[in-house]
């Protein structure tokens, strides 16, 4: 093939192509960047020079590198904007895949302009409904989950399992994509069981069509993990996330920043849910302090859990001080290395619980009155708790200075909220408001919406 480029190009993008699939991505990258290097040094091509940039992107950002994935993607878009080539396919999936990237980086009202404007490219150029329309809106949807807004997320992704069914074939990989957004969406929105029979669904999908050890089946066993844990089911998500580990262990290697990052946040969710926090300290330090030792935050979402999840051990282990000086320290860092004025609710809020438990009662009321002034939150700053997380946070800041009446009052509304739980009522944290008469009826409560959940994951179980 010498003296061919472009033959050359296309067959190493082939290569490529084949070797993400097969999740070797140090395998992939190097003949991705070798197909760039040949596309830029033959005759112009500005719209298979913008594809393989954006086969790189998409490989920076499943690798947790969104800057590198937003450089690719815009340059993929600057070269077909220069060529005169604004509506095409092309110009399409790469104002999307910016998007996802921009996503990717919390900058959620600069993805939404993005995508939207991706959308329009796309049903411009489709007039027809096609599966680009579907992952567009899919990715969209997305963005809004990621930020917060759940009605617009849920009702996103209902669009686009409606296009992917009406042209795609039956157990086309996409289904496990949109099942698997459809899971985490409804999770958040407290319909656990829709929730686990969607990951259950996308589970099945990928392992029907990729090999064992693909890291989008880790992804799937990870959100399983999630719902189980939520509906108090400890031993299944245990395993669940054993399963996900050894998979991703095998992908990216043991000391990967994504194992890392997984384990973490595995044994934190377990840990915390189930009564073991001093077991979560490590995983989750070494997970966080190698992040904020970075230029920039590859995973802002679980990085931001990650730390509030780290502070919420110490503090149940019984080491107010050291988590004060988490959220204090460290959580200043994230939140300057994220472009934030202050500090995010929750983290105040649970400083405000270990200072009180520290003994410095209006230190710690001070940090509770700011915490609840900037609760709410919008598409441009979005929410690091749900609702339901955040009235459980007040309720044991209430159950800590003896306030009975406003923590039932909080907890009450944290179990209709969305995103209940079934370990919400955690009598460590809650003093002595189980020996309450109003306890036993706020248990049924909780109890009637387990086991309605519970009904509509076994109902659908192919077990």
């Amino acid at each position: 093939l010498e003296g061919e480029p472009a033959v050359q190009a296309r067959l190493l993008e082939t290569l490529g192509d084949v070797s993400w699939s097969l999740g070797a991505m140090d395998r992939a990258e190097p003949l991705l960047d070798r197909a760039l290097e040949l596309r830029r040094g033959s005759a112009p091509d500005p719209d298979r020079q913008a594809s393989v940039l954006n086969r790189l992107g998409s490989l920076y950002r499943d690798r947790g590198e969104p800057e590198r994935a937003e450089e690719a993607h815009r340059e993929a878009v600057a070269l077909l904007e220069a060529a005169g080539l604004d509506e095409t396919a092309q110009m399409g999936h790469s104002l999307n895949s910016l998007g996802i990237a921009l996503s990717r980086q919390a900058r959620y009202a600069e993805a939404a302009v993005v995508m939207r404007r991706s959308l329009a490219v796309t049903e411009l150029v489709e007039p027809e409904p096609s599966p680009n329309h579907a992952a567009g809106w899919l990715n969209l949807a997305s963005t809004h989950y990621r930020a917060g807004d759940v009605t617009e997320a849920l009702g996103g992704a209902r669009r686009a399992l409606e296009l992917f069914e009406a042209t795609l074939p039956e157990n086309h990989p996409n289904f496990a994509v949109v099942h698997a957004n459809l899971a985490l969406m409804a999770r958040q929105n407290g319909e656990f069981g829709s929730a686990l029979v969607s990951a259950r669904e996308a589970l099945r999908i990928d392992r029907s069509v990729l090999p064992a050890e693909h890291p989008a089946i880790a992804d799937d066993l990870g959100t399983v993990a999630l719902i189980e844990t939520l509906l108090g089911r400890s031993e299944a998500a245990a395993a669940s996330d054993r399963e996900a580990l050894q998979i991703l262990e095998a992908a990216f290697g043991p000391a990967s920043h994504r194992v890392v990052a997984y384990r973490a946040g595995a044994l934190a969710s377990q840990a915390l849910a189930f009564g073991n926090p001093s077991s979560a300290v490590t995983p989750l330090e070494e997970y966080v302090l190698p992040v904020l030792d970075q230029p920039s935050v590859p995973d802002p979402r679980s990085t931001v859990s990650s730390l509030r999840d780290w502070a919420t051990a110490l503090r149940r282990s019984g080491r107010p001080s050291e988590a004060l000086q988490v959220i204090d320290d460290r959580g200043r860092q994230l939140a300057q290395m994220l472009q934030r004025d202050d500090l995010w609710p929750s983290f105040d809020l649970i400083a405000a619980m270990a200072l009180l438990e520290m003994g410095e009662d209006a230190r710690a009321v001070a940090r509770f009155e700011r915490a609840v002034e900037r609760a709410d939150c919008t598409f441009t700053a979005p929410c690091e708790l749900d609702e339901a997380g955040k009235h459980v946070l007040r309720a044991h800041w209430y159950a800590l200075v003896g306030d009975a009446d406003r923590a039932f009052e909080t907890l009450g509304l944290a179990v209709e909220s969305p995103a209940w739980a079934a370990f919400m009522l955690d009598a460590r944290e809650l003093g002595t408001l189980p020996r309450d008469d109003r306890w036993a009826a706020l248990e049924r409560r909780l109890d009637e919406k387990l086991h309605h959940e519970l009904a509509v994951s076994d109902h659908a179980s192919p077990d």
